[in-house]
């Protein structure tokens, strides 16, 4: 879940995966450039994305734990 969405400067991403173990988080311009990605140790948690350079439009994001897809969501920038 993102929060707020659409974001105008900072969001919050809050997940909580079924399996434990570390997450990568990418978050990927509309054409699948990767522009950031964070690795969190924790199957749980939250994590700020600032926005604020970041042109309007929509962005996916992917959650990644052991080399498998385990969450999308898109942000909308505003």
């Amino acid at each position: 879940m993102l929060s707020p969405n659409p974001s105008q400067g900072k969001t919050a991403l809050f997940y909580n995966l079924v399996n434990k173990g570390e997450v990568t988080i990418l978050l990927s311009d509309p054409t699948g450039r990767a522009l950031w990605q964070k690795t969190e140790p924790f199957q749980k948690g939250q994590i700020t994305i600032d926005t604020q350079d970041y042109a309007s439009g929509y962005y996916p994001i992917v959650l990644f734990q052991n080399g498998k897809v385990v969450g999308r969501v898109k942000l909308i920038v505003n």
